[in-house]
């Protein structure tokens, strides 16, 4: 096989780049961009396989009490 495509479903939690990450690690891919301190929080076993960056920002979806 030359080539083949996955597609990963996108999550609030920014599960589908966590598995996209993993895979591409799996499979010796780079790995390219910055992941916030706090993603690297939320899903320690990344660390050491992407690389980080200090600015913060917010995993959580804001929930508004006027639903």
């Amino acid at each position: 096989m030359k080539k083949f495509y996955v597609y990963f479903n996108n999550h609030f939690s920014a599960k589908a780049v966590v598995n996209a990450v993993m895979i591409k690690s799996q499979l010796g891919e780079p790995i390219p961009g910055e992941y916030s301190e706090a993603f690297l929080n939320a899903y320690p076993h990344l660390r050491g396989v992407v690389q980080n960056y200090t600015e913060a920002w917010n995993l959580q979806p804001e929930y508004r009490a006027n639903r």
